[in-house]
């Protein structure tokens, strides 16, 4: 009995290779799409993170933030200082802001100083980034109703840049950063800045974006930034 054997036909060919080609091409568009769904996750959670970063820091340290009163050292009496001023309604992007904080394990003896830089200048390698910079050492020792001053005998904003702070301190400019990424970042709070009263509150605006790796992926319909903002209020403020 002979046995036939089909083989395929040109025009069979050509149908398989066509139905392949679309199923590829569903295959990569579902492909292409779990990528931009998981770049935009990413991206959400990124700008999340950097945001609950800075504020978990800033509520730690105004939730420690101090004056130097009158009562305490007659001579020079110590605020906090902010550049630009923090209590337009519209303020200008962050420069520096600068305050006393107590030492946990010691809060009737010291002071420490805090303070943060923000690089709002677009042309620089540097921009978006947020800096913090603790003072090693005490700025201010209390004895009993005294205070002598360890620094900042002019009550000025103590350093112009980072760059200042990691000379003093040691390291380089990118050692104090928090946040990077930043395109806006703004403080406002209630009262001028150099009062030996703590502000009732401060709120805290910043924007921020996601890398550019990842930006290129989360493109299309995808927001590339996010703005938060929280308000942190004082207890003691008067």
């Amino acid at each position: 009995m002979k046995q036939f054997r089909h083989n395929f036909t040109l025009l069979e060919i050509l149908v398989a290779v066509a139905v392949l080609v679309i199923m590829m091409g569903f295959l990569f568009q579902f492909v292409i799409s779990a990528q931009r769904v998981w770049a935009a996750s990413t991206a959400r959670n990124y700008m999340t993170d950097q945001a609950n970063v800075v504020f978990q820091m800033m509520a730690e340290d105004f939730s420690q933030m101090v004056t130097v009163t009158e009562d305490e050292n007659p001579d020079s009496v110590m605020g906090w200082l902010c550049e630009p001023a923090p209590n337009d309604a519209n303020p200008d992007p962050l420069d520096r802001l600068f305050f006393f904080v107590g030492d946990r394990d010691d809060a009737d003896g010291a002071y420490y100083g805090v303070m943060y830089f923000y690089n709002h200048d677009s042309t620089s390698d540097d921009f978006g980034k947020l800096y913090r910079v603790r003072t090693k050492d005490p700025a201010w020792e209390k004895v009993g109703k005294t205070s002598t001053p360890d620094g900042y005998d002019d009550f000025d904003l103590p350093y112009e840049t980072v760059e200042d702070c990691a000379a003093e301190y040691g390291g380089t400019a990118d050692d104090y950063v928090v946040a990077e990424n930043i395109t806006e970042f703004t403080v406002q709070a209630s009262g001028p800045t150099g009062r030996t009263t703590l502000p009732k509150f401060f709120r805290i605006t910043m924007k921020v974006t996601i890398p550019e790796d990842l930006a290129n992926v989360a493109k299309g319909d995808q927001t590339l930034d996010r703005t938060f903002s929280r308000v942190f209020f004082q207890n003691t403020g008067k």
